[in-house]
Formats: C-alpha cells, sequence, structure tokens
C-alpha cells in the first residue's frame, strides 16, 4: 500500500516535473522568439541609425557647400551688380544717342517731305502751264492743219476753174476730185464735177451724184429747180 501510494506520488511529481518543463520549454522559445526578435529591432534600430548619421553628415556637407556657394554667390552678385550698373550706364549713354539721332532723323525727314512738297507744288504748276501750252498748240497745230487743207482745197479748185477755162476737162476734173480730199463740204466743186461729167465726160451717173451733193450741202440755190432738171433730164 505505501509503495503504491509512493509510487503514484512519484508519478503525479514527474507529471508536474513534465509540466514545469514543457512550460519552460515553451516560455524558452516564446522568450527565445522575443529576443530574436528583439535582436532584428536593434539591427534594424542601428540600421536607421547609420543611415540617419550617413544623411546627417551629407546634409552637414551640404549646409558646408550651401555655405560656401553662398559666399560666392554673394561676391558674384555684387560683381554682377557692378557691372549691370555699368551697363545701365552704358545703355542710358546709348539711348540718349539714339534719342539725338532720332530728332535729327525726324528733322531731316521734315525737310525732305517739305522739299517734296515745294516740287510737287512746282512741278503740279509746270504741268499745269504745260499742259495748257500744249493744248494751246495743239489747238493751233489743228487749226493750221485745217487751214492749210482748205488752202490746198481751194487750190485744187482754182487750179481746176482755170483748168477748165483752158478747156483743158480731163485736168479740171482731176484737180476738182483732189479739192474734194481736202475740203469735201464745197458745193461749188460737186457743181462744177456735174457740169463736167454731165457735158464733157457724158458719164450720167457721175453727173447726177455730183449734183446730188450740190444739193445736199446747199440745199436752197438760186438755180435749184435748174439742178433738178438736169437730175431729171438725165434719169435720176
Amino acid at each position: 500500500m505505501k509503495n503504491k501510494v509512493y509510487i503514484i506520488a512519484i508519478a503525479i511529481l514527474a507529471a508536474i516535473l513534465l509540466l514545469v518543463s514543457i512550460f519552460f520549454i515553451l516560455h524558452a522559445n516564446k522568450l527565445k522568439s522575443r529576443i530574436s526578435q528583439s535582436v532584428n529591432m536593434i539591427q534594424k534600430v542601428e540600421s536607421e541609425l547609420s543611415r540617419a548619421r550617413e544623411e546627417k553628415e551629407s546634409m552637414a556637407k551640404s549646409n558646408e557647400k550651401l555655405q560656401s556657394d553662398s559666399v560666392s554667390y554673394l561676391a558674384i552678385n555684387s560683381k554682377l551688380t557692378s557691372e549691370k550698373d555699368e551697363i545701365d550706364k552704358k545703355l542710358q549713354g546709348a539711348q540718349k544717342i539714339i534719342e539725338t539721332k532720332e530728332a535729327n532723323l525726324q528733322r531731316v525727314q521734315q525737310r525732305l517731305t517739305d522739299i517734296e512738297k515745294r516740287v510737287n507744288a512746282e512741278k503740279k504748276e509746270q504741268d499745269e502751264k504745260l499742259a495748257k501750252e500744249k493744248k494751246a498748240l495743239e489747238k493751233k497745230v489743228i487749226k493750221t492743219a485745217v487751214a492749210i487743207k482748205n488752202e490746198r482745197g481751194v487750190y485744187h479748185y482754182n487750179l481746176g476753174v482755170a483748168y477748165a477755162q483752158a478747156k483743158l476737162y480731163g485736168e479740171a476734173i482731176e484737180e476738182y476730185e483732189k479739192s474734194i480730199k481736202f475740203d469735201p463740204d464745197n458745193a461749188d466743186t460737186y457743181y462744177n464735177l456735174g457740169v463736167l461729167y454731165e457735158t464733157v465726160e457724158a458719164d450720167t451717173e457721175k453727173a447726177i451724184a455730183n449734183y446730188r451733193r450740190y444739193l445736199e450741202l446747199n440745199p436752197a440755190p438760186e438755180d435749184i429747180d435748174e439742178i433738178r432738171g438736169r437730175i431729171k433730164r438725165l434719169g435720176g
């Protein structure tokens, strides 16, 4: 009986020990897992710290460069400002020169415009004068030409009369025809031709034509009845 109790006690103790061992093993694994996580976290933190230090160093270098660049920029800016002021002065001087030249150009252009106006006015006056002289000369030329033409007509008419009086009838007809070319409105020329064509040439058609032209130019002559009678007698 005692042995049985003893065995049970040992079994219970063994079970307790087993449970404790299991607990510690589980706890140890859990702790080991936490330790592993902590180590990973520490490594990650150290990595972050390392990167932060690198960034800090980089920023420090960038800051130093910025400071150096700022100093350089200030120096350059100062130089540029000085150069800009000098350029501005030169530009102002050039602007004044340009303005002076533009003013001179405007004065020259105004003078040129005035000269052109004066020349145009003189040219217009001269053109008008020349146009009047030309017109007067043209009238004189036309008048002279008409006068010469009439004179030639009269000349050939008188020559025809002279030939007719000399009984040179062929020459008379020729001169009367020439007279008509220069003075086609002389009624007496057509009358004389009508008489010659009727009495000398016996050309009734030409005689009638010249008599009719005579009456067209002189509708109411004193011898109108005689002329009409001649036309009728010739068959006109």
